[in-house]
């Protein structure tokens, strides 16, 4: 699975689709960031959310962790532009499932990249990154999802098939179709606090606490 050919455009195709909608689902609990002493951000592609957090929080240590050369690279052009000195962001280019994640870290942030694996492939991931959040730390997670009925959930089956089979073909995705998370998560000891949900309930944000007493305020 490799992102590297859409990374140049993945801003304009977002934007194209789906205005700001996506943009805003990634943001839903930007607040919690605020109190976190150290933040990891998986599958962060292009950097929209990093730009952000940036913002907001300017004195935060992140880690960015991605896969996609091409999308660090992209990442880091965005904070150029925005004028956001990058000391202060650890770049790595890795998978997931290959790499040594820090530990401990008390804010995980998965922004619609959960929904890049399936199955077992994705119990491995939700296990390994829980694994390296600290008792009482949070976990921001937003993605795609079917409703329960009526024509939104006609309208998000369409959609999400029409996308998983664009990706498998731009960048071979593994993932067929999409797997909920969040059996993984309550698995894992990750109790869920809050919820929203954006566009006709086909995206949502999620505000998950791990279990144990919480190592920041908020």
């Amino acid at each position: 699975m490799s992102f590297d050919r859409l990374a140049r455009h993945y801003s304009w195709m977002e934007w194209l689709l789906a205005g700001r909608k996506l943009q805003m689902c990634r943001s839903a609990f930007l607040r919690e960031a605020l109190g976190a002493k150290s933040i990891l951000l998986v599958g962060e592609g292009h950097g929209r959310f990093l730009l952000e957090l940036c913002r907001a929080a300017p004195e935060k240590p992140i880690i960015y962790l991605d896969a996609s050369a091409e999308m660090v690279r992209v990442a880091k052009e965005w904070l150029d532009r925005a004028s956001i000195r990058c000391d202060r962001v650890e770049f790595r280019c890795a998978r997931i499932l290959d790499c040594d994640l820090p530990n401990p870290v008390d804010l995980v942030v998965t922004q619609f990249f959960l929904d890049c694996f399936e199955g077992g492939e994705l119990q491995q991931v939700v296990t390994k990154l829980a694994s390296v959040l600290t008792p009482g730390g949070k976990w921001i997670v937003a993605d795609f999802q079917v409703p329960s009925e009526g024509w939104r959930r006609i309208r998000a089956r369409l959609v999400l098939k029409l996308a998983y089979s664009f990706f498998r073909i731009a960048t071979a995705l593994p993932a067929r179709k999409l797997t909920p998370p969040q059996d993984a998560l309550r698995q894992n000891g990750l109790i869920l606090e809050r919820r929203r949900e954006f566009n006709f309930d086909l995206l949502y944000a999620e505000l998950w606490k791990k279990e144990g007493t919480a190592q920041y305020p908020g």
